[in-house]
């Protein structure tokens, strides 16, 4: 089961009657991760990929993995809806922390309803906080405006948005034929620039988007750390050249094969591209001259 599209949120929702009850939740600047279970077992996939193999969610599988051990069956035909944030700077923001085996759950589906989170509390993983229950008459911008000032329970930074959700009653989705809840976001406008800054900045390339992920201050101070440990610090000017290849050499050890996972993701279709381009007219003259049995 993949997650309904989530609009941006409207007052003015014609399904929405006065009365209804609608939870406030955080939302984490992460990637969405799916769980789920059938006859054979357990499957992962992220927003809109099912059975996922991708490296990028190589964490949040293995967490997932230890997270529902022994509980195939209990849990059949339930998909479990989370965030993965596997470091403080995921995409955007930068919080202080991760979540508990870098997974915050959202939302459970057992099949036929969605289910309150509360009844998962067990789970090693965090559960997304609830911001405010209340009528749906009561959500006004004042309201929103003032939600949007809370500060992350991850820490660090005030949150991306909010999301409002109204479980029940359920509407009757045309195109999929099923039954789901409404659910709308709303975002800060200071998100949406910075988060526009940000893919722009990965639009140069990923050498600059990964200078930018380890170039940090405490990777500086750690240098000096080490370098001082080692009774090689004097603490005058002279230590620049050392600091330099003290960095260089923590990015090399600890870095080195993700930044190569990066690369190769990045480059690798170019790559190959480059390489077979010229088969087509190669194998052509071959054929032309008869010369295909001499190969």
């Amino acid at each position: 089961m993949k997650y309904p599209k989530v609009p941006h949120l409207t007052l003015e929702h014609e399904e929405m009657k006065p009365e209804d009850i609608i939870v406030i939740q955080e939302k984490v600047d992460g990637s969405q991760f799916r769980v789920w279970f059938e006859e054979d077992g357990i499957h992962f996939g992220s927003k809109v990929v099912n059975d996922t193999d991708d490296k990028m969610f190589h964490i949040a599988i293995e967490s997932a993995k230890k997270i529902f051990e022994g509980k195939e069956e209990e849990f059949k035909w339930h998909t479990f809806f989370f965030e993965y944030v596997k470091k403080p700077k995921h995409n955007t923001l930068v919080y202080d922390s991760v979540p508990k085996n870098n997974l915050v759950l959202w939302d459970v589906h057992n099949g036929k309803e969605f289910l309150s989170l509360a009844g998962f509390k067990e789970l090693e993983c965090d559960l997304i906080p609830q911001l405010a229950v209340m009528n749906w008459k009561d959500l006004d911008m004042e309201k929103i405006n003032s939600l949007l000032k809370s500060v992350s329970y991850l820490g660090g930074h005030v949150i991306e948005g909010i999301v409002v959700k109204r479980h029940f009653p359920m509407v009757l989705n045309k195109f999929s034929n099923c039954y789901e809840p409404i659910v709308m976001k709303y975002v800060r406008e200071d998100f949406k620039e910075k988060n526009k800054l940000e893919w722009k900045d990965k639009k140069k390339g990923p050498v600059a988007e990964l200078v930018e992920t380890y170039r940090n201050v405490n990777r500086f101070k750690k240098a000096i750390q080490h370098l001082d440990e080692r009774g090689e610090l004097t603490n005058s000017v002279k230590d620049i050249g050392n600091i330099m290849k003290e960095v260089a050499n923590d990015i090399e050890a600890e870095e080195k094969e993700e930044i190569k996972e990066v690369l190769y993701k990045t480059y690798r279709k170019d790559i190959l591209k480059g390489i077979v381009r010229p088969i087509p007219s190669w194998y052509k003259e071959l054929l032309t001259k008869g010369e295909t049995d001499e190969t």
